[in-house]
């Protein structure tokens, strides 16, 4: 269970508040996966914690959270756990603790709420749409009178879009949100102009589009019976992860925290500050992706020779091109030793790291 969960009841009108589930307490849960905005507006902080314990007013609430109670109830889920005020913002130790625990928060959960549409806390995602029912067509064959219905779908979208229908929605271009994707083990996703369902089996849409395989799902990041092999999966992720948007510059690997996690318990790997020690020299020649430049922060986040050192989208040419060459490739290079210091264990903020590398050296001649 989460450290802190959100008590809504059942129904409306029944009261709310933070409370600590014992560990052993067996609650199902909702998780909310949403796009803060420019403003927090809404929060647990060491003053209100212990107000936020005894009542939480439902008319309080920004829009988004009273959304996610609604649906939570509706599905007979009286518990719901949202980061802004199941952690103690303002409380590094908190934050650094409970930062680490996202896997278990949303792969324990029983169904993760995606705010999709929501640009922010404020703007909520219950908003009446344009739904286009279906048409049926009724004829007559061999004395019985048959019915053909036709669902039109919302709009024809581009190669890209059909893959994935909610990657231009705005909660999907936060980094945060990549991982609680991955981890959901059930997810309802409000978009702008309908709902999704992904689980294990497939995605559904509810114009009626159906996808048996989702990109966004920890089978494919960790394929069953292969977890050897997963390097290139985990850096096609991180071409993808490294684009999306972080409100602090610090959370550039605590936002990957509960994939690492999940990941380094499939395969038993050890993760270096974003990086694999079964696969570290080839994680070490990353580079920009396209022509996007990248930038260094005046906020220290990992080492130099880790791509969660700089911001920009980072991309790993030896899985994308000389994996594909014939004979593979060979290693020069030994790594040698290695040295990570963090926060909070290895998933967590990373504040110091060194890495000793032995290779030949060329001579150069400058002319």
């Amino acid at each position: 269970m989460p450290t802190r969960l959100l008590d809504i009841g059942h129904q409306d009108g029944d009261p709310i508040r933070l409370c600590s589930p014992p560990p052993d307490a067996q609650h199902p849960y909702a998780a909310l996966s949403h796009r803060w905005g420019a403003t927090q507006t809404f929060t647990t902080t060491t003053s209100t914690l212990a107000s936020r314990e005894k009542h939480i007013t439902f008319a309080a609430l920004p829009p988004t959270f009273q959304d996610a109670v609604t649906v939570s109830r509706s599905l007979d889920l009286g518990y719901l756990w949202i980061d802004s005020l199941c952690i103690i913002q303002n409380d590094a130790a908190d934050w650094a603790r409970e930062s680490t625990k996202m896997r278990a928060v949303y792969s324990h959960a029983t169904l993760v709420i995606a705010a999709s549409r929501a640009r922010a806390d404020t703007a909520g995602f219950l908003h009446p749409r344009s739904i286009r029912g279906p048409i049926t067509i009724s004829f007559p064959a061999h004395s019985k009178t048959h019915h053909l219905s036709l669902q039109q779908t919302h709009a024809t979208l581009s190669p890209h879009e059909a893959a994935d229908p909610l990657r231009t929605e705005p909660l999907h271009t936060r980094a945060w949100a990549l991982q609680e994707r991955y981890l959901a083990p059930r997810r309802l996703s409000f978009g702008t102009h309908q709902l999704f369902w992904e689980c294990s089996r497939l995605v559904l849409a509810e114009d009626g589009r159906r996808n048996d395989v989702s990109p966004h799902r920890l089978a494919h990041l960790i394929p069953a019976g292969h977890p050897g092999g997963c390097h290139l999966a985990w850096h096609d992720m991180v071409k993808q992860y490294s684009a999306h948007d972080l409100t602090l510059a610090s959370d550039r690997l605590p936002a990957l925290a509960g994939l690492a996690q999940a990941f380094a318990a499939a395969t038993g790997d050890t993760y270096i500050a974003g990086l694999w020690r079964g696969d570290l020299l080839a994680g070490l020649l990353w580079r920009r992706s396209g022509f996007e430049a990248l930038r260094r922060t005046g906020t220290y986040r990992a080492p130099s020779w880790s791509w969660a050192a700089v911001e920009g989208r980072v991309s790993f040419r030896v899985y994308s091109w000389f994996n594909q060459v014939e004979g593979g490739r060979e290693e020069f290079a030994a790594v040698r030793g290695w040295e990570v210091q963090s926060v909070n264990g290895p998933f967590s903020s990373v504040t110091g790291g060194s890495l000793v590398l032995e290779a030949p050296v060329y001579p150069q001649s400058i002319i």
